[in-house]
């Protein structure tokens, strides 16, 4: 959490992984700094376009395209295996692994 609280007191954008509880819990923590969500990303193809908690569901050939040095990664979610998969492509989309936060709940 420190951590996190930290990048907002920056100037940085988040991407927020996995559509879940969890990710409702993260938005809850970033509080009023929400407008630095940028989206939510989940690779079920039946949620991309629509909407959780106000913000865009995206596929991550979205966030590939448009990721930029100000941007972090949040993986949100409370299974290992879900987050080193997720962890794993990110850097094999060539995402720094700086710019990637683990949060497990």
């Amino acid at each position: 959490k420190n951590l996190l609280k930290n990048l907002i007191k920056a100037n940085y954008k988040f991407y927020i992984f996995c559509y879940s509880k969890f990710t409702g819990a993260t938005i809850k923590i970033l509080g009023s700094n929400t407008k630095k969500i940028i989206a939510i990303i989940d690779e079920n193809k039946h949620l991309v376009g629509k909407k959780f908690k106000g913000y865009k569901i995206v596929n991550k050939n979205f966030f590939i395209k448009k990721a930029r040095d100000n941007h972090y990664f949040i993986i949100a979610n409370h299974r290992d295996i879900t987050i080193n998969k997720i962890y794993k492509d990110l850097l094999n989309n060539g995402i720094n692994s700086k710019k990637i936060i683990k949060f497990k709940f």
